[in-house]
C-alpha cells in the first residue's frame, strides 16, 4: 500500500472567550509505504461464492499524527504503540 505522507490538523484555541483562534499545524513525515499480504482460498459454486483466508499488515493508521507537535507537546504520546495486524477473514458472495 502507497500512502500520501502529508497530514494537516486544526487546532482551536479560546484564550479570550468568545473570540475563538485557529491554528494550522502539518507534516509531510512519517509512513509511506506498508506491506499487506492476503492468503486464502476461494470456492464457487454457480453464483454463490465463499472465500476464507488469513491477513498481515504493518499499515500504521497513526503514523503522520505521531510526527505532529504543537507549541513544543509533540503528539507521539497520545496515540497508541503501532501493532503488527494480523487476522482471518470470511468472505461470502451472490453473483446476480
Amino acid at each position: 500500500m502507497l500512502n500520501i505522507p502529508y497530514q494537516r490538523v486544526g487546532i482551536e484555541s479560546t484564550p479570550d472567550w468568545p473570540k475563538i483562534e485557529y491554528d494550522y499545524i502539518s507534516t509531510t513525515k512519517g509512513q509511506w509505504f506498508a506491506m499487506d499480504l492476503r492468503i486464502g482460498v476461494s470456492l464457487d459454486a454457480g453464483p454463490c461464492g465463499i472465500s476464507a483466508g488469513y491477513m498481515m499488515s504493518n499499515h500504521d493508521v497513526y503514523s503522520q499524527y505521531r510526527h505532529l507537535s504543537y507549541k513544543g507537546n509533540s503528539f507521539k504520546g497520545f496515540y497508541p504503540h503501532k501493532p503488527f495486524m494480523q487476522g482471518a477473514y470470511i468472505s461470502l458472495s451472490y453473483n446476480l
